[in-house]
């Protein structure tokens, strides 16, 4: 266990690494989307899941772990985003054949992404240090706008969304009931937890 805790976040960035090359061949802008998503959910459930239930197993392990989670969802996040613009769009271009809706479904993509590259390029222990640790919790707060972002970019513009009752339609909508379930006991507890 001592071995995991210490090694964990270059454990989690590798495999990434690994995957990423396994699909890449494919070039597959929707399993690098579906990858991204898989990883951001990751990043966002342990505040809120240990928050809730303390007893939860691996809690420094996972904890530990969320950083590279992050990393590992832009990396995922901008590969999604080359495929999508090399081969659904059809680079610069196909930029100018966008309709105006489909230009807005794209953009909310496109700024979730900032905000995963301004948190991603701060998730080193040196950054940690130069910010501060409220300065740094301040920005990476940010995640939940980014998480917002996504949700309706992947609601409005994924192929695999356009049927609510499509088995991955119904897991995205289970995975965030459960999250934003967990938030909203940590909000309750956090609000019962202050000084009338």
């Amino acid at each position: 266990m001592t071995f995991l805790l210490r090694h964990i976040r270059t454990i989690v960035l590798l495999t990434s690494g690994v995957i990423a090359l396994f699909v890449f061949p494919a070039q597959s802008h929707q399993t690098f989307s579906f990858l991204a998503l898989i990883y951001l959910y990751l990043s966002l459930l342990p505040s809120p899941l240990y928050s809730v239930s303390p007893e939860f197993p691996f809690r420094g392990l996972f904890i530990k772990a969320r950083r590279s989670i992050g990393v590992s969802a832009f990396m995922f996040a901008g590969l999604h985003g080359y495929f999508s613009f090399i081969n659904v769009i059809g680079g610069l271009p196909g930029l100018r054949l966008l309709d105006q809706a489909y230009a807005m479904k794209m953009s909310l993509g496109t700024f979730a992404f900032i905000i995963l590259l301004f948190m991603a390029s701060t998730s080193f222990d040196k950054a940690v240090a130069f910010l501060g640790p409220t300065r740094w919790k301040n920005l990476h707060r940010f995640v939940y706008l980014a998480g917002i972002l996504i949700i309706f970019h992947v609601y409005l513009i994924g192929p695999h969304f356009t049927n609510r009752f499509s088995p991955q339609s119904i897991i995205f909508i289970i995975a965030l009931a459960i999250l934003f379930s967990l938030e909203a006991i940590r909000f309750k507890k956090y609000l019962s937890s202050r000084p009338r």
